[in-house]
């Protein structure tokens, strides 16, 4: 109990001092909220795992070319006689061309020892190789895992990239959905403090006798149209804060809350997305991390084709060591050529029904791959040039709706000196103001819009990790 009681207390103080850093910056940037997932978020760490298990695999692969040591003890007493003591020990060496090397030592002795396990006194040296003359000549299935792990690996790096551009769209749009609601909040509460200037302005008004009082009915119904619309604001503002918060974690392990006091930046101070020099569109599906993992998934076809190929072929390996005896420490001493032993084994099934029909299905595997490539590089193609139309459309968009809003600004000032002037009605000043609001609001609207259709583009694009 002690022992939770005191990791409790210390999940408390990382989560208490996360919660400081990030009060200390009241303005949260896109640019920094980006970087926090990045580093912290528990599906970017999740996705560095992928890449790492890409790497794990090949290495694993690898160890199929590993040097093998390899020994063997036989022996057999009976009635106090030694039958045989058979020992032999070596190595064997693989290799990439599929040939293999093997080395050791034989000493064999005993009463009854089989007359082809006779050796020297010294014991016998031998080396040697095995040559794969027909299947397992140009591959095999060694080299088959290890190029089937290499290809894995480039795909679990798209896979990782492809996790990573997921998570960025995801968390960029909850960010950008949390900036509309807060400046959508923020015009809001300018317009009930202002309707709530005016109802007081009117009431004494009418009090005095100056207005009739069916102007503070009208100013009562502005506010508190202008209340609900408040309240269904700060409503919509901290579901996104919550939507927000879920992608602020402290080491990728503790969940944050996201401070009341962090702002969003001021519209004024951004710059509205515009489309740049884009690389040529083959440029970026070659790039694009969901035709990498499905071309690497393709390559892997590949080599289980290549594979199947070769196991239509007869197995034919020739096997040739040279043998030696060891004579005062020296195994050269007596080497000659005419000391050998050699074999050769064959293998070929008559009818190859399980090998031609392995084959038929790997190629049938390899031909949907490559349509699923063709129809993803089709979507993405689309998928990048709608996200372009986006963008330049919300581009002009954003400068119609600041001129109209500025146009409504001038009608609702205009409209105030015509009712000072006793020459409009308040329910004409209230009309110019809702609609200056609903500009206002349509403005944040589109730049939201056209932030958002520039992450989506780079999403389509396959760049945002």
């Amino acid at each position: 109990m002690k022992g939770f009681v005191l990791y409790l207390c210390i999940l408390l103080s990382f989560s208490a001092t996360a919660q400081v850093e990030l009060q200390q910056d009241s303005v949260l940037t896109f640019a920094e909220f980006m970087l926090q997932v990045r580093s912290n978020h528990p599906i970017a760490r999740q996705a560095d795992l992928i890449r790492d298990a890409g790497a794990a695999n090949v290495r694993s692969a690898r160890g199929g070319f590993d040097p093998k040591l390899k020994g063997n003890l036989d022996q057999k007493y009976f009635e106090e006689k030694e039958y045989y003591d058979l020992g032999k020990a070596g190595v064997s060496i693989p290799t990439w061309l599929g040939i293999e090397l093997e080395g050791g030592y034989e000493r064999n002795q005993g009463l009854f020892l089989n007359p082809e396990n006779n050796v020297p006194n010294a014991g016998l040296w031998f080396a040697g190789l095995s040559i794969p003359l027909g299947q397992g000549l140009f591959i095999d299935e060694r080299r088959a895992d290890l190029r089937r792990a290499q290809a894995f690996q480039r795909q679990s790096k798209a896979e990782r990239d492809l996790a990573l551009n997921r998570l960025g769209l995801e968390a960029g749009e909850a960010y950008w959905q949390w900036f509309q609601a807060y400046h959508k909040l923020d015009v809001i509460r300018e317009a009930v403090q202002i309707a709530e200037v005016r109802y007081d302005a009117v009431k004494r008004s009418a009090f005095l006798g100056d207005m009739a009082n069916i102007d503070t009915l009208e100013a009562a119904i502005q506010l508190q149209n202008r209340q609900l619309m408040l309240n269904e604001a700060q409503l919509e503002f901290r579901n996104q804060t919550q939507s927000l918060s879920f992608y602020f974690w402290l080491n990728g392990q503790i969940p944050l809350e996201l401070s009341p006091s962090i702002r969003a930046q001021l519209i004024e101070t951004m710059d509205v997305s515009e489309i740049g020099d884009l690389p040529p569109i083959d440029t970026i599906l070659n790039r694009h991390p969901e035709i990498r993992s499905t071309s690497a998934k393709i390559d892997q076809l590949e080599v289980d084709r290549r594979l199947a190929s070769e196991m239509l072929k007869p197995e034919i390996n020739l096997r040739y060591k040279p043998l030696t005896e060891a004579v005062s420490g020296d195994i050269w001493s007596e080497y000659s050529v005419e000391n050998y032993s050699w074999g050769v084994q064959f293998n070929f099934p008559l009818f190859l029904r399980k090998e031609r029909g392995k084959l038929q299905l790997t190629k049938l595997k390899l031909q949907d791959g490559q349509y699923q490539l063709l129809n993803k590089r089709q979507s993405i193609s689309i998928k990048v040039q709608q996200a372009i139309n986006t963008v330049e459309a919300t581009q002009g968009q954003i400068l119609l709706g600041n001129a109209t809003a500025n146009n409504y600004r001038g009608l609702v000032e205009g409209e105030q000196q015509l009712f000072r002037n006793g020459e409009s009605s308040l329910f004409l000043v209230n009309s110019r103001e809702r609609s200056y609001i609903n500009a206002r609001v349509k403005v944040i609207e589109l730049v939201a819009k056209n932030k958002s259709s520039d992450l989506k583009l780079q999403f389509a694009m396959g760049v945002l990790k």
